[in-house]
């Protein structure tokens, strides 16, 4: 073995010991011994369906022409704590795997206040959802992608809530309907995870633990076009749209590969 770059030292001598490789120290992987800790596969079926939800940033636009008060987030919820006995941060790395399911789901609460010319639909609250699903597998930057070349760069790429499949009345205000609304981009902290990829779940370690995590997305918007000719007002439409983007049905593996060295001992 030492002919390709493997050498044994004697710990008390210090002297090379020909053909012989010490597995005490290994290179590669963990000690055969801590093989359950270091090297496991856990089964997850994801079930968790989330309720809309109303932010208090939220509120009723101006009377004006086509405003808008919106905030959108996302939440990072346990999932699972898996202890590793090292009592260190190991180094090491999680795949994961299996059959994703990506659903879109969508309220619009709309309120046709005034239409003096009754040119609108009638108040009406509606729902859809959209449902993406794939074999998919954890890749480099946390994302998920399709296990054969589908010519989609990422299945769960993108996060608009026009994806909900709302059947909105054919006589409203292009303004007023989520079909005509996509999700920001990241343009500030409220909006993170919108307009940009971000993963479903995520995994951390500590010097204790393995955590798994699931994310989850909202949107909160609340829209009104008002119009006054100066004497009357027109009309003043509003629609309350909220949108919750989950994952449950899932189905796939979190394999967790640890090595017995942290950071500082190969610094």
């Amino acid at each position: 073995m030492n002919d390709y770059g493997f050498a044994t030292y004697d710990e008390r001598s210090g002297k090379r010991i020909e053909g012989t490789v010490n597995s005490k120290w290994p290179i590669f992987g963990p000690n055969y011994a801590d093989i359950k800790r270091a090297f496991r596969t856990i089964h997850i079926t994801d079930t968790k369906q989330y309720s809309y939800r109303t932010s208090s940033s939220v509120s009723l636009p101006s009377a004006v022409r086509n405003g808008i008060s919106q905030y959108h987030g996302y939440e990072k919820i346990l999932v699972a704590t898996i202890p590793h006995g090292y009592k260190k941060r190991p180094l090491g790395y999680v795949t994961i795997s299996g059959s994703f399911v990506k659903n879109t789901r969508g309220k619009w609460a709309y309120t046709r206040t005034t239409d003096y010319y009754n040119w609108y639909p009638p108040s009406a609250t509606l729902y859809g959802v959209g449902t993406t699903s794939g074999n998919m597998q954890s890749s480099v930057g946390g994302g998920l992608r399709p296990l054969t070349d589908t010519g989609d760069f990422s299945v769960f790429g993108m996060n608009p809530f026009s994806n909900c499949n709302i059947s909105y009345p054919a006589d409203s205000y292009w303004y007023m309907v989520d079909n005509y609304y996509t999700i920001p981009g990241n343009n500030s902290s409220q909006e993170d995870g919108f307009g940009q990829e971000r993963p479903p779940y995520g995994v951390e370690i500590d010097d204790n633990n393995v955590y798994l995590y699931r994310y989850y997305y909202w949107s909160d918007v609340y829209k009104r076009d008002y119009y006054n000719n100066g004497s009357t007002t027109v009309w003043d439409l509003r629609a309350r749209m909220q949108g919750i983007i989950d994952y449950a049905g899932s189905d796939f593996d979190v394999t967790i590969y640890l090595c017995p060295y942290s950071m500082e001992d190969l610094v």
